[in-house]
């Protein structure tokens, strides 16, 4: 499955392709020519063997005509509405919400296995949490992040429809896999945050 962030004046194109529970290295670039980003976009899905009905797209804002755009070419996406209703619509004040809850459990069962990529791991621990006066769970508006100086989260974004949406049989077909040990070591050491982690045994 891959899940696409268009982009909006000088933010960055983003393609995030899940295999099983792994995000391959994300793909992202910069261009203002609509049609070149078009072009480019079937490229690289047609390269990783992703059919149209497993991409999944922002169609908020810029990513609507973008969509349009790839149905115009046979490319005829599944849109996703960031302000939309979510699946759980007593639980989360959104689809948007939702979808980026559900990826932060994912991560925190180590579910998912994320890329080695620190401007995506920075997106995902930027945007803060917050409940609605209905008792939703909801995020951070992106105006309220540019107010505190923090850029459009688009690589969280692309990865958390990557993750959020998929079919059952399209599951079942791709490996699910684990970290290693080995895996986890070498992230540990890297990490400043877990610096003198010891994993026992």
């Amino acid at each position: 499955a891959a899940g696409i962030d268009f982009s909006a004046g000088g933010d960055e194109n983003v393609i995030a392709i899940r295999e099983g529970n792994r995000i391959l290295p994300l793909i992202t670039w910069r261009e203002r020519d609509t049609m070149a980003t078009v072009g480019r976009i079937i490229m690289e899905l047609k390269k990783a063997g992703i059919r149209p009905e497993q991409v999944f797209a922002d169609a908020g804002g810029l990513g609507l005509p973008m969509c349009d755009a790839l149905a115009e070419t046979g490319w005829d996406v599944n849109r996703i509405n960031f302000g939309g209703n979510a699946r759980d619509n007593d639980a989360y004040q959104n689809k948007g919400s939702e979808m980026w809850h559900r990826l932060a459990r994912k991560i925190d069962t180590c579910d998912i296995i994320l890329p080695d990529d620190d401007l995506l791991k920075s997106q995902l621990v930027t945007r803060r949490a917050q409940a609605t006066s209905r008792g939703k769970l909801g995020l951070e508006s992106k105006d309220a992040m540019r107010s505190r100086g923090v850029a459009s989260p688009d690589r969280a974004d692309a990865v958390a429809m990557a993750c959020d949406n998929c079919g059952v049989a399209y599951d079942l077909t791709m490996p699910y896999t684990r970290p290693s040990l080995l895996e986890l070591m070498k992230q540990a050491s890297a990490d400043t945050e877990m610096s003198g982690w010891d994993a026992g045994g």
